[in-house]
């Protein structure tokens, strides 16, 4: 099986690091060359990279914010990031807010109502919708000048792909969820052997998804958190009016999707409410994905399911939240029980600020969690083992603190954000090197 590499802090032994000389802005659909399979990137006057960074979801959930932070702390005269998202969404306004370039894009209908390849039929309106839009991300590569492009969800993977060898780009994938085991990793992988000159997987766990030739191209760089503005955030005394006042508090972090499993959190709170008297349950986040009628139903039935528990009373739905960091502070166990989750940036997020976790094995989970050490792993769809890990840690508050402590040393050495910038400007100055 073909490996595929971490990159850790420290010494970049798998991609060579090599002085940037400068790059033309937008000349590579003139003069770049196939060598091998590769794009090769000319070498020009000393002007930034200019990446292309293609999206389809304008909401701000995990990954945006992953993207964001990236480009946020990204040496500007090295490298100009270009975003091109749908139109007016929280992305795009928080994008602009930076002043980073905002190219709008209208994804065709038919694109945007495909939420997983899960038939046939969707299978088809997914190709419909690739044919449809092709033209317009193939005219954002060339009115931006990008020499680069990132593509960041599985969308904007086929069609930033195709576009980009159309327009003799390089492309870098970042791949951010888990593809599974069926047709999607297997188109996937064919496509990314030829469309993508990188693919960057947030976790081991979503890059072994990948199989054939696109392995060897495959690096994982794990997403960072920024654990000062975390700071100043728990400290800013803005935590939500619901969230003050005596009382322990346990909550779950995610938008609203069934994926995210704030339904195995609320029956998992029924069984410790009789224990723990004194305890609320926080659900924090909402419907962020509302391209379908099942998203946006799903909050509702969380209310209604808090009520036929008999809880309704000790469950507190925040909402999205701004401030992340003071919603995290007030929890005394943050609780993570995805059902499936490439890395899980709000368990670094809770760990960062000393918070114990309880998180579902799965996925990029079992890389962020070390059981018994920064928190307490438990078996995917159980909310009894979700009840009797948090038990455990309100009952042994010494043994949470020691975990919660444990937990923020593994973000410094493992997720900081400048180690993720870091990582992410090595293999930028590799791609646009290579020959």
């Amino acid at each position: 099986m073909t490996k595929i590499h971490t990159l850790e802090a420290g010494p970049q032994e798998h991609i060579a690091h090599r002085p940037r000389g400068g790059h033309q802005p937008g000349g590579h659909g003139r003069a770049a060359q196939e060598s091998g399979g590769a794009i090769a990137v000319p070498i020009g006057s000393a002007s930034p990279l200019r990446i292309l960074h293609l999206i389809s979801f304008g909401g701000l959930g995990g990954a945006q914010q992953s993207i964001l932070g990236l480009l946020q702390g990204q040496d500007r005269s090295r490298y100009q990031p270009i975003v091109a998202c749908p139109p007016m969404d929280d992305l795009a306004k928080a994008a602009t807010a930076l002043g980073i370039p905002v190219l709008p894009l209208q994804w065709p209908v038919r694109l945007t109502r495909v939420s997983r390849l899960s038939g046939p039929l969707e299978l088809f309106r997914f190709a419909a919708g690739v044919v449809a839009a092709l033209p317009m991300v193939r005219r954002a590569i060339r009115e931006s000048g990008a020499d680069l492009i990132q593509t960041q969800d599985l969308k904007t993977h086929v069609l930033g792909g195709l576009a980009a060898r159309l327009e003799r780009r390089p492309c870098i994938w970042h791949l951010r969820d888990d593809v599974g085991l069926g047709l999607v990793r297997a188109a996937l992988s064919f496509l990314g052997a030829f469309a993508a000159e990188r693919v960057v997987a947030i976790s081991s766990a979503v890059g072994s998804r990948l199989i054939g030739p696109v392995r060897r191209r495959t690096v994982v760089i794990y997403n960072g958190v920024d654990m000062r503005r975390l700071e100043q955030q728990a400290s800013s005394g803005e935590t939500p009016e619901a969230l003050r006042g005596e009382g322990r508090r346990v909550g779950m972090v995610g938008h609203m999707a069934p994926l995210k499993g704030q339904d195995l959190f609320l029956r998992a709170a029924a069984e410790l409410a009789p224990r723990f008297p004194d305890l609320q349950f926080v659900v924090v986040g909402d419907a962020v994905y509302r391209t379908t009628e099942r998203y946006r139903a799903y909050k509702s039935e969380l209310q209604t399911l808090a009520q036929d528990l008999g809880i309704a009373n000790r469950v507190v739905f925040t909402g999205a939240v701004d401030r992340i960091g003071a919603v995290l502070q007030a929890l005394d166990v943050l609780v993570v029980p995805s059902r499936s989750e490439g890395l899980g940036r709000v368990a670094i997020e809770g760990m960062a600020l000393g918070r114990p976790v309880v998180a579902t094995c799965i996925g990029g989970l079992m890389e962020v969690v070390v059981d018994r050490e920064t928190g307490i792993l438990v078996p995917p769809e159980d909310p009894a083992a979700i009840a009797r890990a948090v038990a455990e840690l309100l009952e042994n508050p010494q043994r949470a603190s020691r975990m919660g402590e444990e937990a923020r040393k593994q973000v410094q050495k493992k997720f900081p954000i400048e180690g993720h910038i870091e990582r992410m400007s090595v293999l930028y100055d590799d791609v646009a090197h290579r020959q």
